[in-house]
């Protein structure tokens, strides 16, 4: 294991990036406990799935910022998750009949002891008649238990919005395959554009 520290990672007083700063090839990653590639560990509001960008990231470091999470690393490239859509059309006679599309919403998060941390949110677009609605909401933490949410109504709704958040999860999780131990600690290219002090590791 190379002999670095994380002060790499601290954010202090760096800048957060907008979206022109994500390139389709970067990828992105998040620790598993586990090798099924269809559990990506949601948290129990599933707007805000926590990774980290190859950007600013060593992938291994990811196992010694957060040992308790897990110690399988699982990627995926920005290009795939812009290009995910769970799309369906809702005709059961009730509110909410129309044109639904979940897609994702990438962007970057710091923390303070973790400049790459990115978070996906939910966009859903939604076309209906009743109510009338011709709209894309994006679901994060504040909203998710509120009226806004389309995803957490009840009554007869409810049954299809539960399919649809869950077969999102599902399509997303696919998205992401494990990254080789032997690639664990290999520095990502577009790191080290961003970092050439670690250009020798």
């Amino acid at each position: 294991m190379p002999e670095y520290l994380l002060e790499y990672l601290k954010t202090g007083d760096r800048p957060i990036l907008d979206d022109a700063h994500f390139l389709n090839h970067h990828r992105i990653f998040r620790i598993k406990k586990d090798r099924n590639p269809r559990n990506l560990a949601y948290p129990q509001t599933i707007t805000e799935l926590s990774c980290n960008w190859s950007k600013f990231i060593i992938p291994g470091d990811l196992l010694r910022l957060r040992p308790e999470t897990g110690e399988y690393i699982y990627y995926s490239t920005i290009e795939k998750i812009r290009n995910l859509s769970v799309r369906t059309t809702k005709n059961e006679g009730t509110n909410y009949d129309g044109i639904h599309e979940l897609t994702c919403y990438i962007y970057h998060a710091p923390l303070p002891e973790d400049y790459a941390h990115v978070q996906i949110d939910i966009l859903h677009t939604v076309q209906s008649q009743n109510p009338p609605l011709n709209e894309t909401r994006r679901y994060i933490k504040e909203n998710w238990n509120k009226g806004y949410n389309l995803l957490r109504k009840k009554g007869q709704v409810k049954r299809f919005f539960k399919n649809l958040r869950e077969d999102y999860k599902f399509r997303l999780a696919l998205e992401f395959e494990e990254l080789s131990e032997d690639e664990h600690y290999l520095v990502p290219q577009d790191f080290q554009q961003d970092n050439p002090e670690f250009s020798k590791l």
